[in-house]
């Protein structure tokens, strides 16, 4: 099953808005995010615990950071944090964390059998 959502990232800058699509198969997830002008391939799995968690990038105006997503689904709507890399940043080493965490927030737009290519 493809779901598409409607999504808010909290960032330091202000709210980014974007939109995941996931393809679930077998507790296996891929889909796509498109954020802040690019579209970036997803991918992960859900948890035994119920919950999605995703490894994706996030582009930014500076450089390309990986990121990993834990999202809860709960009757349409996602919410959760995204952790952001910033190790590889190219200003302030040592200065700042390394580590940042925004949440997320997003819901249904739509659901659609099939496969997302």
């Amino acid at each position: 099953m493809v779901k598409c959502y409607r999504m808010v990232l909290r960032s330091p800058m202000g709210p980014r808005e974007g939109t995941l699509t996931l393809d679930e198969n077998r507790n296996e997830v891929a889909g796509t995010l498109c954020i802040l002008s690019h579209e970036v391939p997803v991918q992960g799995c859900r948890g035994t615990d119920g919950r999605l968690y995703l490894t994706h990038p996030i582009i930014t105006a500076v450089s390309e950071y990986p990121c990993q997503s834990v999202l809860r689904d709960v009757d349409g709507a996602l919410s959760g944090e995204l952790w952001m890399d910033r190790s590889g940043a190219p200003w302030g080493h040592g200065r700042y964390q390394t580590k940042a965490v925004m949440p997320w927030s997003g819901e249904r737009l739509e659901e659609m059998e099939g496969t997302h290519n």
